[in-house]
């Protein structure tokens, strides 16, 4: 007896069916494709907070000094202080999500892309004279500059009330470093910050969209948590961040 072959419907039931599955598991990988970066990026950040906690056991837990606009300031810059307390400074310093780097001349980041001193002028904290540069995806809460804003900057974390499990070191952003205010608004363009009109020192650095409407933080503690942007207003960012809801999302 010949055996029969399948037909033209069956062939295209099968073909639907496929179809069918694909359209169903595809979002579940992407999902868990987003998951499994988002995972590798707070362990990263866990790698620099345990290397930026080293360096302040050995300074007394003062707090850091601005770097400067020197050639000098390179060696100072806080990711050049990363590199003397771990050995895997480049496994840390780029978000999974984030791996394109600046072409931008002042070497801006973005949601997906580090921000980068190849392109910077030279002679100043992330590219010296001798053309070496710092590249990161991540910033430093610019309020643990020593003496930045007196009363305002965390000049000690022995000091009493600094709620170190909520009090950022470091986080997701488009730039090296960010000064959040409370009476900040967050970024109009959540994937490209610098060019979407509202730029500054504070929450549009840090108000991206890279891990599914939310980023990634490590603080004083030495913990990490996944961080929705309107969330990140509930953070103790400094002396004088009165927490809150966030003003406008």
């Amino acid at each position: 007896m010949r055996r029969r072959g399948f037909t033209l419907i069956e062939l295209l039931v099968v073909v639907s069916i496929i179809a069918l599955l694909i359209a169903i598991l595809l979002p579940s990988l992407s999902k868990a494709r987003q998951t499994a970066k988002s995972v590798v990026c707070a362990s990263q950040l866990r790698g620099l907070g345990f290397a930026w906690l080293s360096y302040m056991q050995e300074s007394n837990y003062r707090a850091y000094k601005y770097p400067g606009s020197s050639n000098e300031a390179f060696d100072h810059f806080w990711m050049a202080i990363i590199e003397r307390y771990t050995t895997n400074v480049d496994g840390l310093r780029v978000c999974p999500e984030a791996r394109e780097m600046s072409a931008e001349t002042w070497g801006w980041g973005a949601a997906t892309i580090s921000w980068s001193g190849e392109h910077h002028p030279a002679g100043f904290w992330i590219h010296n004279a001798e053309g070496d540069y710092h590249f990161g995806s991540y910033a430093i809460n610019g309020w643990m500059y020593d003496g930045w804003v007196k009363g305002e900057s965390y000049r000690s974390f022995l000091e009493p009330g600094v709620p170190t499990y909520n009090a950022p070191m470091f986080i997701d952003s488009a730039w090296v470093d960010v000064w959040p205010r409370d009476t900040d608004l967050p970024a109009v363009d959540r994937i490209d910050p610098y060019h979407g009109g509202n730029w500054s020192t504070g929450m549009p650095r840090v108000t991206i969209d890279r891990h599914d409407f939310g980023v990634n933080v490590v603080f004083h503690d030495g913990s990490t948590r996944y961080v929705k942007l309107p969330e990140l207003w509930s953070l103790n960012w400094s002396l004088k961040f009165e927490t809150g809801p966030s003003p406008a999302f």
